[in-house]
């Protein structure tokens, strides 16, 4: 054939291959929908699904009379319909509400009849089993929520609604992408991608965006929701509240670095401490023999000053290591009113920077048993607590030490703005501070709560708005703990 030039030749197209008779059928046996064929009232062939329904074999079920298989619920007898005019009725399969829809082609004994099988959803039984799986979601102890293909929120329990702050009708028809930080968005559609995808996911985590603004942690599973056609539809997402466990990893963390951060102190103190002595002992030399000579009292006083200094920093550098050293769990008697009076001298930069004094009101009581650097790490935290409370206006921390029975009480007390009801229930809550990020961890009063109980005694706290707070330690006078 020849061709006019500048034309193009004309595309032929192939014609697609005929479908023939053995794919329909084939296509028929792997529906998904519950289906078969039925000469008249006995039917010839059954799908799969429909022969899983009927719980027999496909071949059992050919030749079987339809109201055998489907017994109709009313009076037991199958009406085959006309062409152009599909009959229904209802059955039960092991008490499974179920709806028949039947159609016709051709008349007479050649009469060709179509069935499908469907569950009924609006049947009291299947209704309370739906029912019952709605509470059951709803009250789980896990956060749930599903999502359908176009990835928006169709299902959101309470337990979920409660971690976020946000009620369930704010959320629903909305994209879950809206629940989850921007730089975590990627990582939530690569999740669900992959699970509409046919594969689920497991143990990963999660970051989601709290209403107040904050953001909570959750490790979550996913599991894909098939539709009638065996297409995905739909992703459940099942996930369990990680943030206090991971507040809790971080804090962890953080006392590591401090407690690591205060033995790398406490060694440098000790190695300042051999040429302090040094300075303090010439320092006191030289005030005996400059006194004694005569020499002017001017220089003699600058010399006392200079011990003094030196002598000051001495006792406060053996207290510092003291304390950062784990305190021996060896019980003995301890007077209260020296463990106060160093904790003290030890939070004075604390107290300076706050701008605070103290005052001291220290009767004769009898010694505890207990263990000192415990009991001195007790009275160190709220000492530095009470100072915090005071700035940056500055105020009085108030020691008392009382006899009280067959007890001794140990308060710290501050003139500062107190606190809230709400904040005074919570004081003592692992975790709970009130201070800025990186200024507290929330455990301090927690700590010091866990030290007071161990020695068998207790501690309180009364404090509100504008009339500043006052914790009292309660400590047994004859405790071996």
């Amino acid at each position: 054939m020849r061709r006019t030039p500048g034309k193009k030749a004309p595309v032929r197209r192939r014609r697609a291959p005929p479908v023939t008779a053995r794919q329909v059928f084939e296509a028929f046996l792997e529906g998904p929908v519950a289906a078969a064929v039925a000469r008249g009232r006995r039917v010839l062939r059954v799908n799969h699904p429909f022969a899983l329904a009927v719980r027999r074999k496909p071949t059992a079920c050919e030749g079987v009379p339809l109201a055998d298989l489907l017994p109709p619920e009313a009076d037991g007898v199958v009406e085959l319909p006309e062409p152009g005019r599909p009959e229904s009725y209802r059955t039960r399969l092991d008490g499974v509400a179920a709806r028949v829809d039947l159609s016709a082609s051709g008349r007479g004994k050649g009469r060709l009849v179509g069935i499908t099988l469907r569950p009924v959803l609006d049947d009291p039984d299947t209704a309370h089993l739906k029912k019952f799986l709605e509470d059951l979601i709803e009250n789980a102890n896990a956060l749930i929520t599903v999502v359908n293909r176009e990835r928006k929120v169709m299902v959101f329990n309470r337990a979920l609604s409660s971690l976020v702050g946000r009620r369930r009708e704010e959320v629903l028809g909305k994209e879950l992408a809206s629940l989850v930080p921007h730089r975590d968005r990627r990582q939530l559609v690569a999740l669900l991608d992959q699970t509409f995808a046919g594969e689920a996911a497991t143990g990963v985590e999660l970051r989601l965006a709290l209403a107040t603004g904050g953001e909570a942690r959750a490790m979550v599973n996913t599991s894909a929701i098939y539709g009638a056609s065996g297409a995905v539809e739909g992703v459940m997402i099942v996930g369990q509240d990680q943030t206090l466990l991971r507040a809790f990893q971080e804090r962890a963390e953080q006392a590591q670095k401090l407690a690591e951060l205060g033995r790398l102190a406490a060694g440098i103190v000790h190695e300042l401490n051999n040429p302090l002595t040094a300075v303090t002992v010439y320092a006191d030399v030289l005030v005996r023999k400059l006194a004694a000579q005569g020499h002017d009292a001017a220089d003699v006083q600058k010399l006392r000053c200079i011990l003094d200094a030196g002598e000051r920093i001495h006792r406060f550098s053996r207290d510092l290591i003291a304390y950062a050293r784990p305190p021996p769990e060896k019980l003995e008697l301890v007077e209260l009113a020296g463990v106060m009076k160093q904790a003290a001298e030890m939070c004075g930069p604390a107290l300076r920077a706050a701008g605070a004094t103290v005052e001291r009101r220290l009767e004769i009581v009898p010694a505890v048993w207990g263990v000192r650097g415990s009991l001195l790490q007790v009275f160190v935290n709220l000492v530095t607590n009470a100072a915090h409370a005071l700035e940056p206006a500055g105020g009085i921390v108030t020691l008392e030490l009382a006899p009280a029975g067959d007890r001794v009480a140990a308060r710290v007390k501050d003139d500062g703005p107190g606190m809230a009801p709400d904040v005074k229930r919570r004081a003592f809550e692992p975790f709970f501070t009130t201070k800025p990020n990186g200024k507290g961890s929330g455990l301090g009063l927690s700590i010091v709560q866990g030290i007071v109980a161990r020695h068998g005694g207790a501690i309180d706290v009364e404090s509100a708005p504008d009339a500043g707070s006052t914790f009292t330690v309660m400590l047994p006078v004859k405790s071996h703990c």
